[in-house]
């Protein structure tokens, strides 16, 4: 029962903001295995929620590579542009037609 109630795979209905996720293919910390945060990305995904993952498929629980380390902040300098510099309002259904 813990378990359910610090999830937050139970609250993706309650994520009103962009959520961006990294997970290292071999991770090997006990409880933050690789599928957790596929279902996560799908349950906020099929919510139609703003949400993407990366997958670094020769990292475990913290980056180690260089590489990934250049990649890693590519990615969030540009989600912070977009989502938390200038976010841009949301277009209703009406108004995109």
């Amino acid at each position: 029962d813990v378990y359910i109630e610090m999830s937050p795979f139970f609250e993706a209905d309650h994520l009103e903001t962009p959520l961006l996720m990294y997970h290292g293919a071999k991770d090997n910390n006990s409880g933050t295995f690789l599928i957790q945060s596929e279902r996560m990305i799908q349950a906020l995904t099929g919510l139609g929620k703003k949400a993407v993952l990366y997958v670094y498929p020769f990292e475990s629980h913290g980056p180690r590579c260089l590489e990934t380390y250049f990649d890693l902040w590519a990615r969030w300098l540009a989600f912070f542009d977009k989502y938390v510099k200038n976010p841009q309002p949301e277009k209703k259904k009406e108004e995109a037609k």
